[in-house]
């Protein structure tokens, strides 16, 4: 435990909260109370654990996954993408990459 918090990390700091929900908190200033910038670095300059070599260039149950994921929250892959249109033409077409612009495009207007 660090600066006397009455919880430990291991309570909050699950494997739930690191995959998926510790996002949501990224401007909330308690992190900085225990975490230096380079803890987020760390594990922000490598691919996520989902990123396996067949997830990439997707095939057998990498394929799956990738598929699996985009139909989860598509808006989700431009945490770290930077455009549809730039990052998924290589292996889909311009038609079949607008839509998911389009969607993330009007999830973006509604906030």
């Amino acid at each position: 435990m660090k600066l006397g918090l009455s919880i430990p990390p291991s309570k909050y700091h699950t494997e739930q909260f690191r995959q998926y929900t510790h996002g949501k908190h990224s401007s909330d200033q308690s992190c900085s109370t225990c975490h230096k910038q380079k803890d987020c670095l760390d594990c922000h300059n490598s691919l996520p654990d989902s990123h396996t070599q067949d997830f990439v260039k997707p095939a057998g149950i990498g394929m799956e996954r990738h598929i699996m994921l985009a139909k989860m929250g598509i808006s989700s892959c431009l945490t770290c993408h930077q455009s549809f249109l730039k990052d998924c033409t290589p292996c889909h077409t311009p038609s079949e990459v607008k839509p998911w612009e389009e969607e993330w495009q009007l999830n973006l207007t509604r906030f």
